[in-house]
């Protein structure tokens, strides 16, 4: 038997126009975003800790891609600032995603513009981890932020965060009342994502700040008791997922009227 590996692929509609994006040299890859004929994911490669101690180690690391619609047209943008790096995101000419610090699992957000010298540290010191989940053509992007609080108990908590291009200029969107946040897309005006406010996931808009935030969940249908917004269009219309009375997840549009 052979070892199943994670290959990026891409399709235009059918399963006969499927397109493999794998790079040569890499060992393994994924595309989690498309935009404008580019894609944005991450691509392994291998790598070795020099022999130190008399011991040599090799082992995978993760590089931030930018494919352009071919497994030979490519961009690794993987910066060596980090021990792996992966683009969540893309939209217009910036790229969107986080690097990985290996000695803590902790990863920080970050931008590009299409090269590896273009990268941004987006990661504000008042977390202690933070990605970038999506970016506008302009890019503003929006993500998480995780802090620790402590207690009894260290307990890392994430909150949904904007930024506009810079790790001095964020805003943290979790709302008054949320016990946790996250942002997961945005359309240049508003952010969409989801809270935990009273034991419950309520889908969230906002509009740039903690104090715009808007619970989805009183427009939710009668049984339906939580919800996570996923993604937002241009018009504005917002798709989500609602746990239905059943106890199963179900798609869910939000319309602008």
């Amino acid at each position: 038997s052979s070892d199943l590996i994670n290959t990026a692929v891409l399709w235009t509609g059918t399963p006969d126009s499927m397109a493999n994006l794998h790079p040569a040299g890499y060992l393994a890859s994924a595309a989690l975003a498309i935009h404008g004929g580019q894609q944005a994911g991450w691509a392994t490669t291998s790598a070795s800790n020099g022999g130190r101690r008399g011991v040599q180690q090799t082992f995978n690391v993760q590089h931030a891609i930018l494919w352009r619609g071919s497994a030979t047209n490519f961009t690794d943008l993987h910066t060596p600032a980090f021990d792996g790096t992966v683009a969540t995101s893309l939209n217009g000419t910036f790229q969107g995603g986080y690097g990985i610090n290996a000695s803590n699992g902790q990863t920080q957000a970050l931008l590009w513009t299409g090269s590896v010298a273009s990268v941004i540290n987006l990661h504000p010191q008042v977390y202690t981890s933070s990605n970038v989940n999506a970016v506008w053509s302009n890019g503003t992007a929006v993500g998480t932020g995780t802090v620790v609080k402590n207690g009894r108990a260290i307990v890392a908590i994430d909150h949904a965060v904007l930024w506009f291009g810079s790790a001095k200029n964020f805003v943290d969107l979790n709302p008054a009342g949320a016990t946790m946040s996250r942002g997961v897309s945005l359309n240049g005006i508003n952010q969409v994502g989801w809270a935990n406010i009273n034991a419950h996931t309520h889908a969230i808009v906002w509009s740039g700040t903690a104090a715009s935030a808007v619970d989805l969940n009183q427009f939710l249908p009668a049984g339906f008791t939580d919800a996570m917004a996923v993604e937002i269009d241009a018009a504005g219309n917002i798709l989500a997922n609602g746990m239905g009375s059943d106890g199963v997840w179900h798609p869910i549009v939000f319309m602008v009227r």
